[in-house]
C-alpha cells in the first residue's frame, strides 16, 4: 500500500517494521511514533485502522508547523 500524495510505503497497525520513526497518516495527525527496535506498529484504539509512513515522508514534513520544519534543518 502506498500514500496517494507522496507514494511512500504505508504500513498498518500491527505490522512488524524496522526500528525508526513513523508518522500516523490515516487521521492526518502525523503523530510520530519512534520504535527503538523492530516490532509491531501500535493500534489506534479509536475504531480506525491506523496507517503509518516513514516520518521523513513529504506529507508528514509538510504538515508540521513552520518552526518545526526550520528546526529540523
Amino acid at each position: 500500500m502506498k500514500c496517494e500524495e507522496c507514494q511512500q510505503a504505508l504500513w498498518k497497525a500491527g505490522e512488524v517494521v524496522a526500528a525508526g520513526a513513523y508518522a500516523r497518516v490515516d487521521d492526518r495527525s502525523y503523530r510520530v511514533i519512534i520504535l527503538e527496535q523492530a516490532g509491531p506498529l501500535p493500534a489506534s484504539f479509536d475504531g480506525h485502522t491506523a496507517l503509518y509512513c516513514p516520518s521523513a515522508c513529504r506529507c508528514a514534513v509538510r504538515a508540521r508547523p513552520p518552526q518545526e520544519n526550520n528546526a529540523a534543518r
